[in-house]
């Protein structure tokens, strides 16, 4: 190969290419347009260059190496492949019927008396203040992109119970107090109060799954789901 015929790599995939087709052929480097069995490539050299491709990220087989001989032409179809590998299909908002899990048998054969409590509650501490708008937006968003926050426990006509995925509420389960004016010693009763309260919201028949309660303290802020 000759400077006057050499073409460099243009884009991460041409370069990558062409540095192991450098080292598995002994070259000081390789031109996108040249072609591998000309440069002296063959079979065994081929799985050489596959194995080396795969041990970096690359998604190359012999055969496309056979079928696309230059740089240029191989990285072109790597390139569409992996744009088309993420494409993801938009499945919409989920709603209907849903098979019982095992796990959901054993908590109805458990009969608690209070299945609206049989929750838990995580506490999370923030660092910079959030604006109500803004976060209403996440968790709106949140129940509608993870279809198990509205699974609904219903009973049938049968006396049997089913799982059912709801469509998205209007009202977004969230509350927001600010208790930033108010003294350290008042804050903690009111905090306590307030989880309690959202504790008793919850609902396995009617929903919602999930509530989340925003503190603003002043010296901290606090979130509780």
């Amino acid at each position: 190969m000759s400077n006057a015929t050499y073409s460099a790599p243009r884009t991460p995939f041409e370069q990558q290419l062409s540095e192991i087709w450098s080292q598995v052929l002994g070259l000081p480097q390789v031109g996108i347009h040249e072609n591998f069995f000309a440069l002296g490539g063959d079979s065994i050299l081929s799985i050489q260059i596959v194995a080396r491709a795969n041990q970096t990220g690359l998604n190359l087989t012999p055969k496309m190496l056979f079928q696309h001989q230059t740089i240029a032409d191989l990285a072109r179809v790597m390139a569409k492949e992996e744009a088309e590998s993420a494409i993801e299909a938009e499945q919409g908002i989920i709603s209907g019927p849903v098979v019982l899990t095992p796990i959901g048998h054993w908590f109805i054969e458990q009969q608690q008396p209070q299945p609206n409590h049989w929750n838990q509650a995580i506490l999370v501490s923030v660092r910079q203040r959030l604006e109500q708008t803004l976060l209403e937006q996440v968790v709106k968003q949140m129940l509608e992109h993870h279809d198990a926050l509205r699974l609904r426990l219903l009973q049938t006509e049968a006396n049997s119970w089913q799982l059912t995925q709801a469509l998205p509420d209007e009202e977004v389960p969230l509350t927001v107090l600010d208790l930033s004016e108010m003294p350290m010693a008042e804050q903690q009763t009111v905090f306590e109060e307030a989880v309690n309260t959202v504790q008793t919201q919850l609902d396995i028949v009617n929903g919602p799954l999930l509530r989340i309660v925003y503190f603003d303290l002043g010296h901290s802020r606090l979130a509780v789901c």
